[in-house]
């Protein structure tokens, strides 16, 4: 399971599972309740700048915000990944997709050289 590990050891972000949204990441494994109202716009954002060309300081902020939903959505330290991941109960399809997924955050972030910015 490579792909858990990946995940967890992102930068907490935003995925899309069957019409749900998800945030996983260092310290953060939870479906997203829907209280902010700015998450489906975000994440709308995000899938538009990986269709059109958009420039490095527009990926940071793009991603920046996507990532800020994220690393709100969970309070706890010391998340225990892996059990609560496995509670989600996701179907085989459901894992193919959020490893797509994963390997899209991952290019974009090299694309964008996103590792650089903010410091």
């Amino acid at each position: 399971m490579d792909y858990i590990d990946k995940l967890f050891k992102q930068h907490p972000f935003i995925y899309r599972i069957n019409e749900k949204y998800y945030a996983f990441g260092v310290n953060v494994c939870v479906e997203c309740n829907g209280r902010s109202r700015l998450l489906e716009s975000r994440y709308k954002n995000f899938e538009e700048s990986l269709k059109n060309a958009v420039t490095d300081e527009e990926a940071w902020r793009i991603f920046h915000k996507l990532s800020g939903e994220a690393s709100g959505a969970e309070t706890k330290s010391n998340v225990r990944a892996k059990e609560e991941f496995a509670k989600f109960n996701f179907s085989e399809d459901d894992i193919k997709e959020l490893t797509k997924q994963i390997e899209r955050y991952r290019s974009y972030w090299l694309e964008h050289h996103l590792g650089n910015r903010g410091r």
